[in-house]
């Protein structure tokens, strides 16, 4: 499928989408289907198995959004008032791929498009009770989301605790060592990236980048 945003792509689109958006969100807000789907991570290159499903909220300026691909599944909550996204589930069945990468990415430039503020995430650890080895709480901090003041707090109380001296995850995930030992050792927090050009999460997500030889333009 090829991603465009000309009227015959959003007819092409349509097919793909159950749309319950009762309060007619998207044209208050003059989104288009693809512009709601890039604000959840977009269609990947190579995406197959596309279903979408929009989702009225009880209140008016909220849209839930589920899209399934046979790569990878995303649940969203999009508060155009507020203009903030909660990321509330990404599941990426091929890890190492950069797939989760190029989803923040389509997300981040459609949300400052849109003038949105931030995104909100929880970044889950394994769970020994669950099938699915999350990697939320690795790759989020490498990415670019901060942790929330409260959970800042713990984690500097839990650092001092295993005679560690980094103050922040972005502190620890600067080195491999501290990569190794937060991926052995780490856990599930609730993370926050704000998307002010200056702010600390472009910041640490364009180092990232570079470190991978990738240049992009927010």
């Amino acid at each position: 499928m090829n991603v465009t945003s000309d009227p015959a792509y959003e007819d092409a689109l349509r097919q793909y989408v159950s749309n319950n958006d009762v309060h007619h969100i998207l044209t208050k807000y003059n989104v288009t289907l693809k512009e709601l789907i890039d604000l959840c991570g977009g269609i990947q290159p190579g995406t197959t198995g596309l279903r979408v499903e929009i989702l009225s909220s009880h209140e008016a300026d909220i849209i839930h959004v589920k899209i399934f691909t046979d790569s990878y599944d995303l649940v969203r909550s999009i508060d155009f008032g507020y203009k903030t996204i909660l990321n509330r589930h990404m599941h990426v069945y091929q890890q190492k791929k950069g797939i989760a990468t190029n989803l923040l990415i389509t997300q981040i430039k459609t949300a400052k498009k849109h003038l949105f503020r931030k995104l909100n995430a929880v970044a889950s650890a394994p769970d020994e009770y669950e099938d699915v080895k999350w990697a939320g709480y690795y790759c989020w901090g490498r990415l670019g989301y901060v942790m929330v003041a409260a959970d800042s707090s713990d984690f500097n109380l839990w650092m001092k605790s295993r005679n560690r001296k980094e103050k922040t995850l972005e502190e620890l995930l600067a080195t491999e060592e501290g990569r190794e030992f937060w991926r052995i050792n780490g856990y599930s927090w609730t993370g926050e990236f704000y998307l002010d050009d200056n702010g600390e999460s472009l910041r640490i997500l364009g180092a990232y980048l570079k470190s991978k030889e990738k240049s992009i333009t927010f």
